[in-house]
């Protein structure tokens, strides 16, 4: 089901595609937010072990700030999509929320946000394994298993998000996609950019070949899906914006179990974005910004271009393209995982050149340290979503237009930056993170400072 309300005129609700970005099976991973920070809390004469990961404070530095950044994308897509309302029900009442703040809000998510984000913090859970390698490797201690009990546990977190929280879990998505992304981490950069090259290549010569085979027109949905998907909207509203919290848990499962058709084209796009993590920080770009500030900003405009571009062509077509051509459609949609790596690059690209100027080092320190809890945010997003949507908190599901939204995901972030800032004075990880990294080591870690 697709579908987003509010639209500015010339726009077609199908563009608003949530599940194949941070729906369902694609929310919006968390990439190893634990696993080489303890090193900066420890005192001059401890030496860490082999086994635990050391890097430089500047390079976590700005993969934390990365990550407080797309922190707000994830909320700003998931609260908008997910937990605001459900997703199809703009296209069954396309009436509904079309004020002029609606629309410009909606058109917002869409072009800037929607699957940008997911995709920048999919290339930093694949640059933070790669950085966890290279140090493994440097200080001779070992990786695999290591990296394979953190991601064990990654996935023990992502099925409890699934059951307590939220569906659109995409931890243990990237918990089971982990392994084999190890598997390439050993490969030669040559050998990652064709796998890379290869896996966003392949959907538009797919859907090309489906064309030439089948031709341009598409399918009509028939009216007995329209009137099921019009049912599935009316359950949801009634179970999410009323239901106690046992009844809300039950109706959750049942609409992962739905979703699971997403998995396979979310987490085939996601793993692309990690062999494109894995080659940006072999490029050194993320570890000597300075040295490469003149690529930064042709990835930087180029990016926006290309992305911005795209997506008002697609949302063009999707409304102006007779029925007979809808193909090409879904042509221009195939090129959109590789749209995203490039939109997501360009806004990699503008944090670290803003981090090169004076003094923005300490004004992103509240994002920074979002950051460094990724993993807790993550999960307090959903947490706070749920107490402010569902019928066992303010049951305002279905009741907020995009534009209200949008306010509560500046409200959500803010205490998070607060909150997190807060604790990071106190204690030296998250509280998840430090879950993760006890559970990983089979150990008690320190917790203060």
């Amino acid at each position: 089901m697709r579908a987003v309300g509010g639209l500015p005129e010339g726009w077609d609700p199908e563009l608003c595609s949530a599940p194949p970005t941070h729906g369902p099976m694609n929310q919006e991973s968390l990439p190893s937010p634990g696993a080489v920070r303890a090193e900066r809390a420890l005192a001059p004469d401890e030496t860490p072990s082999a086994a635990e990961p050391t890097a430089p404070a500047d390079r976590l530095d700005v993969l934390d700030a990365l990550r407080g950044v797309a922190l707000f994308g994830i909320l700003a897509v998931n609260l908008t999509y997910w937990f605001r309302d459900h997703p199809s029900r703009s296209v069954l009442d396309p009436d509904l929320f079309r004020g002029v703040a609606d629309r410009a809000a909606e058109f917002a998510v869409i072009t800037f946000f929607n699957g940008k984000f997911l995709t920048l913090f999919a290339m930093l859970f694949g640059a933070g394994l790669a950085l966890q390698r290279e140090h493994a490797l440097a200080r001779g201690g070992g990786f695999h298993g290591r990296a394979l009990r953190r991601l064990a546990v990654l996935l023990l977190f992502g099925v409890a998000h699934v059951g307590l929280l939220w569906m659109g879990d995409v931890l243990h998505v990237y918990a089971l996609l982990g392994p084999l992304l190890l598997l390439f981490l050993g490969c030669t950069t040559r050998t990652l950019t064709f796998w890379a090259a290869l896996v966003f290549a392949l959907p538009p010569i797919l859907v090309t070949c489906r064309l030439v085979v089948g031709g341009l027109a598409r399918a009509v949905p028939p009216v007995e899906e329209l009137e099921s998907a019009r049912q599935h909207v009316e359950v949801a509203l009634q179970v999410y914006g009323h239901g106690g919290w046992l009844e809300v848990a039950r109706y959750r499962i049942h609409d992962y179990v739905q979703y699971l058709p997403t998995l396979l084209p979310a987490a085939y796009a996601a793993f692309g974005s990690f062999l494109v993590g894995v080659l940006v920080w072999r490029s050194g770009v993320v570890q000597e910004p300075a040295r490469h500030r003149a690529s930064l900003r042709r990835m930087l405009i180029g990016g926006l271009v290309l992305g911005v571009g795209v997506t008002l062509l697609e949302g063009t077509m999707s409304q102006r393209v007779p029925s007979g051509w809808r193909g090409l459609v879904d042509l221009v949609s195939a090129f959109q995982p590789a749209v995203y790596v490039a939109q997501a690059l360009a806004y990699g690209a503008g944090v670290l050149l803003l981090l090169q100027r004076p003094g923005w080092g300490a004004r992103f320190s509240w994002v920074t340290a979002a950051g460094r809890m990724a993993l807790s945010c993550y999960l307090l997003q959903s947490l706070l979503c749920g107490i402010i949507f569902y019928g066992y908190g303010f049951g305002l599901y279905g009741h907020l237009g995009p534009a209200a939204g949008l306010l509560v995901v500046f409200g959500i972030y803010a205490v998070e930056l607060a909150l997190s800032r807060w604790w990071l004075s106190r204690y030296r990880f998250g509280p998840l993170e430090w879950l993760w990294r006890t559970l990983t080591y089979g150990k008690r870690q320190p917790m203060r400072s």
